[in-house]
């Protein structure tokens, strides 16, 4: 099905809402994030800059390293969804965050499981719309420094943010921070949403 450019930027924007909106849910739920969003969970609890605001930091960083090692031009687009992405989630941080309840552990992992699945289908949407994310660029960026494949490259950029937001977490006084037994689980569910959201929707 030939899709044109209103259609892919609905499907992209769609997505970024759902990933900034995941985000928060599990956030509040309080079981950990995914490796990305784990290091800049760490770094907003270390330094008490906004999560919003490592979002957009990093997601620039990641974009202009990939340009510099691939000696490309700047991905702009990917720009753009960074900071897309980082206002969305400070936005939902600040004026949905207080009014959603997490006072048991039921309501907790109910939270924690539809972000789960809203990232999931989040991501998928951004990856149908075509649409550029900065986590592919980090990934662009390690597979022109390792000159491995793509799967390879992948596994190597996840590390290296697990490592970071580890790293960061027991330098300071926050401990593991927001790397718990949901960052696993996540990293164990996360490839299956996506997988059969992009399924469904290119059916």
């Amino acid at each position: 099905m030939k899709r044109n450019t209103s259609y892919n930027l609905l499907h992209g924007l769609t997505g970024v809402v759902l990933i900034a909106f995941a985000v928060v849910l599990q956030i509040k739920a309080n079981f950990g994030l995914d490796s990305l969003n784990a290091l800049y969970g760490n770094l907003s609890l270390i330094t008490g800059f906004s999560f919003g605001f490592f979002s957009i930091c990093l997601g620039f960083f990641f974009v202009l390293t990939h340009a510099w090692v691939a000696k490309k031009p700047i991905n702009w687009g990917a720009l753009v969804i960074a900071f897309l992405i980082g206002s969305s989630v400070d936005f939902f941080i600040r004026f949905l965050f207080p009014h959603l309840s997490a006072d048991t552990l039921q309501m907790r992992l109910l939270l924690f499981v539809v972000g789960i699945i809203l990232y999931g289908i989040g991501i998928a949407l951004l990856i149908f719309s075509k649409m550029p994310s900065p986590l592919e660029e980090w990934q662009f960026a390690v597979q022109a420094l390792t000159g491995q494949s793509v799967a390879n490259s992948k596994f190597l950029a996840d590390l290296s943010l697990f490592a970071l937001a580890l790293c960061a977490g027991l330098a300071s006084h926050i401990g593991w921070g927001q790397i718990q037994i949901g960052t696993l689980l996540i990293t164990m569910s996360i490839g299956k949403i996506i997988s059969r959201t992009l399924k469904f929707l290119e059916t």
